[in-house]
């Protein structure tokens, strides 16, 4: 599991890897899962998730998946989600925005560039780790025709805040909404709580690094920013309805070890 995070997310897919397996008879032998991410992450909750759910045998690699995480042949079934746009470095500031999303000029230039480079050491990393016969499993943030990801009015909001006083900023799934299952409230409620879950442990940390901010002020900030994204969620509910992604599975060839 490339890029495991908060691991809430990653504990579910492999689950689900793990169970169809059983269900195709594919599995021969109890599978030992390794969770990957960097040093940094926080591998507490990992552990407690780990332990908490206690379905599978597991370890951790702190390498960066940009390098070479595990020996030549060692690996039946790579699995990564939402994780390998984070790039493994920054290649420029934004002069405009705090997000890649609104980079324009040589600045998208620059990050486009710094994107195919990480992506083919990603690739490339995989393939020698990849056992031949066997496969990767990518689900990748992607833009549509509009270059447009869907999440990108919580982004824009994210700096909007930066810029601004929190305070002082006024309160004023889709099909089902159109169809009439769910309300206008119902709707805003549930596509800020599918961003919040894996959006607010990047915010919070980085709100952490700055010393000055008081873990309660962290927390009123946090509760503050999603109340003003819930809102702007019901004044125009055709920006929220949908997120773009494209799942990718590759298979190593058997001819390649042969040779």
């Amino acid at each position: 599991d490339f890029g495991t995070s908060h691991g809430a997310n990653s504990v579910y897919a492999i689950k689900l890897i793990i169970n169809c397996l059983c269900e195709k008879n594919k599995l021969y032998r109890e599978p030992l899962i390794i969770h990957n991410d960097l040093p940094t992450n926080d591998w507490k909750k990992v552990f407690q998730l780990l332990i908490d759910d206690n379905s599978y045998k597991a370890v951790v690699s702190g390498h960066s998946f940009c390098e070479q995480c595990l020996p030549d042949n060692s690996l039946s079934i790579g699995y990564s989600s939402t994780s390998i746009h984070w790039l493994s470095k920054k290649p420029c500031n934004i002069s405009n925005h705090c997000v890649s999303l609104f980079a324009t000029g040589d600045e998208l230039i620059a990050f486009q560039s710094q994107v195919r480079m990480d992506y083919m050491s990603f690739l490339e990393n995989r393939s020698h780790e990849l056992i031949p016969g066997d496969i990767l499993i990518l689900a990748l943030p992607s833009l549509n025709g509009q270059e447009q990801c869907g999440n990108q009015n919580a982004k824009d909001l994210l700096y909007k805040c930066a810029e601004a006083e929190l305070h002082n900023n006024p309160i004023n799934f889709y099909e089902q909404l159109e169809i009439g299952e769910i309300t206008l409230g119902k709707f805003a409620q549930s596509r800020t709580e599918l961003i919040r879950s894996w959006c607010e442990p990047i915010l919070k940390t980085a709100l952490e690094i700055n010393e000055q901010h008081s873990k309660e002020l962290v927390n009123r900030i946090l509760n503050q920013y999603w109340i003003i994204y819930q809102s702007k969620i019901k004044e125009k509910t055709d920006e929220y309805n949908y997120l773009n992604y494209t799942y990718l599975i590759l298979k190593k060839e058997l001819k390649d070890f042969i040779q």
